[in-house]
């Protein structure tokens, strides 16, 4: 299953993968299921997650969310700002993030989008 995406009644619905037979009345709830299943899966304390990231209302704070925006981690720290890449403002941040009592690390790269990549820390 997938997210889907409401572009507009005229438009159609769409997933990562393409055009969608889902209603356009019926996008929210199931995205909501799905979420709901991805929340249930994250409980298991996988070893690997993709989830999003984004600032949290207090400067510097951050927070990891789903892609409907609920928070899971209990505690996130970003580090510095580094560039990397052949280009000019391509630059990724490392990510520390305590979901469900499991310690994560991680890459964020800030430069392409509010994702980031997690694994279980080796050392809990």
């Amino acid at each position: 299953m997938e997210y889907v995406f409401n572009v507009g009644n005229a438009h159609g619905t769409f997933t990562p993968s393409g055009r969608s037979d889902i209603a356009p009345q019926d996008v929210d709830q199931h995205n909501r299921e799905l979420e709901s299943k991805e929340l249930e899966y994250i409980k298991t304390a996988p070893q690997n997650l993709y989830l999003y990231i984004k600032q949290h209302t207090a400067p510097g704070m951050y927070v990891v969310i789903t892609w409907l925006g609920t928070p899971v981690s209990d505690t996130c720290e970003v580090g510095d700002r580094q560039q990397v890449g052949f280009g000019f403002h391509t630059y990724r941040r490392s990510v520390r993030a305590i979901i469900h009592g499991v310690r994560y690390v991680g890459i964020w790269p800030e430069s392409s989008g509010e994702y980031v990549r997690l694994r279980k820390a080796k050392r809990q």
